[in-house]
């Protein structure tokens, strides 16, 4: 495998990192949050219940009927919802501006650091390839094959 190649599925790999345990995490108090009325189970009415806050979130006169306006503003109120997650996230010291070490030590180097098994400073290509195989392991478990 040349460099060149071996950089790009770094690239990839860095790019399309499963979700964290602080995920999983996440999607279980979600979940807990959805059974309303505490039996354990999600009914179809608590499933529901998320979706119709989302409508009634984007439906902004209150007509009972989305636009294409209202559906445009929405997407771009989200979209600027994560751009800001996203600086606040790489913000680390909370001081309204991204230092290269703030930048180099974000997301993309925590990632970097998963890949780096063995903590040398360097991914190679065996470690991209055992991510790899935990990344399809995990997608096979979750029924997405590899």
């Amino acid at each position: 495998m040349s460099v060149k190649s071996l950089s790009l599925t770094a690239v990839l790999l860095l790019l399309a990192a499963p979700a964290t345990a602080d995920h999983q995490s996440e999607r279980g108090e979600r979940l807990k949050a959805l059974d309303t009325d505490g039996d354990g189970a999600i009914s179809r009415e608590e499933a529901k219940a998320p979706q119709l806050e989302r409508f009634a979130a984007i439906d902004t006169d209150g007509d009972g009927a989305i636009t294409l306006a209202e559906m445009e503003a929405a997407r771009e109120q989200r979209q600027a919802e994560r751009r800001a997650r996203g600086f606040a996230d790489r913000d680390s010291n909370g001081d309204g501006v991204i230092s290269q070490d703030e930048f180099l030590d974000s997301r993309d180097g925590r990632r970097f650091d998963l890949l780096d098994s063995n903590d040398d400073g360097l991914i190679s290509a065996d470690e991209i390839e055992a991510a790899g195989e935990r990344r399809a392991a995990r997608g096979a478990r979750r029924g997405r094959g590899s």
